[in-house]
């Protein structure tokens, strides 16, 4: 049983043998916004998907953080995990559409993963 996840390519290759596979990272983004903000989602928006996505969800964390994401950006690194100025308007695009009430929320933090 192989777990090495982004680095299960390289796993398998410790076993002495070439892989027969190669992982191609997607990394998931997300915004995060203040407590503040606590309320505005009264249930998870979850979209419908699609064949190239599961698109993006809303949702508030259980200490009341509203978050949107992830989005599903194909790289080569096993190890980026900078949030993108690009996925970063796409985030806050998607955000603002659903709810235009978030418009004046700052984001608390960006992450990948």
């Amino acid at each position: 049983v192989n777990c090495g996840g982004n680095f299960g390519d390289e796993v398998e290759k410790l076993r002495g043998k070439e892989s027969s596979f190669k992982v191609q990272p997607g990394r998931g983004e997300y915004v995060v916004f203040a407590t503040n903000c606590a309320g505005t989602i009264s249930r998870p928006v979850v979209p419908v998907p699609t064949k190239k996505t599961a698109g993006l969800y809303v949702f508030e964390t259980v200490y009341g953080h509203t978050v949107v994401g992830p989005t599903n950006v194909r790289q080569s690194s096993k190890t980026d995990r900078l949030v993108s100025l690009l996925s970063q308007r796409t985030l806050l695009d998607h955000i603002h559409s659903l709810y235009p009430s978030m418009r004046s929320a700052v984001p608390l933090g960006l992450y990948a993963g």
